[in-house]
């Protein structure tokens, strides 16, 4: 499986990489302009990847160093490593939709639905990265999330720069924070000067790579699979599967996904009190 956004910056184009990272479950790659993840199908799809057979993913994992060159030509992938040259057939690949959903819910009907409701009762800002270490200045731009005007494109700058690259690890739980948040407000389709806030203060010079690419993928418009999940849930999902999709996004990383979860619960909590 792809994302449909590699259609879009990718496309038929040369162009020449590096292994920019490797873990157990993928790695990623880093063009000039795009980050692409390469992960396994038995994982939620990243905005920015594709996701292999696990079979397949392992013969790459063997395979790659931290530095490799990566040239993409006519879609497909060709990972120049220790041991040869591997490739990738893009267009072999399934096109997955990850757009971000739109949602018929009203903000008035937020604060009933069961994503809502479910993710007010998990206390989330107990086990986010931030977690016990929390501050007294974490706590009041958390409070400022919540009730500062986010039409003000001056303030929205300072929140954006409190908590991008804030934390540890490849995406820090301030930049989760931020993109989860972001992510609530982008699916009412309102405040384009927190996203353009958002967009200048999330950068290589405030945080990691990962981090950007998750940010600017979403600022595009696309998103991770379980999050394009959890979002469509909005509209009626059942307890069950709820309870399901948020547990699915909580897992992801080691406290990335909860960190997620709760800037988007931060976001839709803005929104109602905004109504």
């Amino acid at each position: 499986m792809k994302s449909n956004l590699l259609l879009h910056t990718c496309g038929d184009r040369k162009t020449a990489g590096r292994v920019h990272s490797v873990f157990a479950r993928g790695f990623n790659v880093e063009f000039p302009t795009q980050l692409l993840y390469v992960g396994g199908d038995d994982a939620p799809l990243s905005a920015f990847g594709l996701a292999l057979p696990a079979a397949r993913l392992r013969e790459l994992l063997a395979g790659v160093r931290v530095g490799d060159l990566v040239v993409l030509k006519a879609q497909r992938l060709f990972i120049y490593g220790h041991d040869g040259v591997m490739s990738i057939d893009l267009a072999e690949l399934p096109t997955v939709d990850l757009r971000v959903p739109a949602v018929a819910c009203g903000i008035d009907a937020i604060a009933a639905s069961e994503v809502y409701r479910q993710l007010d009762a998990l206390g989330l800002e107990q086990s986010t990265g931030l977690g016990l270490n929390i501050s007294d200045a974490d706590r009041e731009h958390l409070a400022l999330l919540c009730e500062a005007d986010k039409a003000d494109f001056a303030a929205n700058s300072r929140l954006v720069a409190y908590f991008a690259g804030r934390g540890q690890g490849l995406t820090p739980s301030g930049d989760d924070l931020l993109l989860g948040f972001t992510f609530a407000l982008m699916l009412f389709g309102r405040y384009a000067d927190w996203n353009r806030a958002v967009a200048a203060g999330v950068t290589p010079e405030t945080t990691t790579a990962i981090s950007v690419a998750y940010v600017q993928a979403m600022l595009m418009g696309y998103v991770a699979g379980h999050l394009a999940a959890l979002a469509a849930l909005i509209d009626g999902g059942d307890a069950r599967a709820v309870r399901q999709c948020v547990d699915a996004v909580a897992q992801f990383g080691h406290t990335s996904g909860v960190d997620t979860l709760f800037g988007f619960f931060l976001g839709l909590k803005f929104l109602t009190r905004s109504f």
